[in-house]
């Protein structure tokens, strides 16, 4: 209930030059891509939904293992977001 709520902020949180597709494991996932500028890859983070909440809303992930971001195939590390506005 609170993802398709805290999803669209997203866009304002991310760093510039890096775009996001979220994809959620667990269940139906709203529109879910948020871009701060273009970039050549986007950086998917993929797990459940109340993995990616607790990111989105600045909480600990519970279990790490629920949540990961990759690029080009590759890991990534989790985005960092800027503050809530």
């Amino acid at each position: 209930m609170m993802l398709p709520r805290v999803l669209p902020t997203l866009n304002t949180r991310l760093a510039d030059g890096i775009t996001i597709r979220v994809e959620v494991t667990d269940g139906p996932c709203p529109p879910a891509s948020a871009t701060a500028t273009t970039s050549d890859a986007p950086a998917v983070v993929r797990g459940t939904a109340a993995a990616v909440l607790c990111w989105l809303t600045g909480r600990p992930v519970p279990a790490p293992a629920d949540l990961a971001a990759s690029r080009c195939g590759q890991s990534w590390p989790l985005p960092q977001l800027r503050p809530w506005s």
